[in-house]
This record gives C-alpha cells, structure tokens and sequence, in this order.
C-alpha cells in the first residue's frame, strides 16, 4: 500500500471517492466510500457492454440510448 493509500497495483490507475450527504442542520451525515484499485474493472465492463450492445444490434432490439444500469440489469454480464 502506497502513502497515500492507493493499493501497489492501482497506482496506475484507481479511482477513490467518498460522497456525502448530510442534513439541513448538519446533525446527521452520511458517507459513501467508493475505491476502485486498477483498470481492469473498467476495462471488463467496457467489453461486456460492447458484447451486450453488439447483441442488440444483431437482433435488432430496441434502438436507445442504454445505461449501464440497464445493460448490468440485463444479467448478461460474464
């Protein structure tokens, strides 16, 4: 682990954030942490949307602009 708290193997790539939320008052806080270490998360989701956007194609499904939510809801994900 690297100083700055990047794994060894994501300090060419990663993505660390942490969003929050906290109330009106500032009494209550929430805090969502979302660490990515490395690429290859990226890049395996990047092919699996092509593979499911390519299949669309080939049976002529629905033309739309497609989210990956709705690519990952799909469940054809490897």
């Amino acid at each position: 682990m690297g100083a700055d708290g990047v794994c060894d193997g994501g300090q060419a790539g990663h993505a660390y954030h942490t969003y929050s939320l906290t109330s009106p008052d500032g009494t209550v806080a929430l805090n969502i942490k979302h660490n990515v270490d490395g690429r290859e998360v990226y890049c395996e989701g990047t092919v699996d949307a092509v593979e499911f956007l390519a299949a669309q194609v080939e049976a002529q499904g629905e033309k739309k602009v497609w989210n990956m939510l709705e690519i990952l809801s799909a469940g054809a994900m490897q």
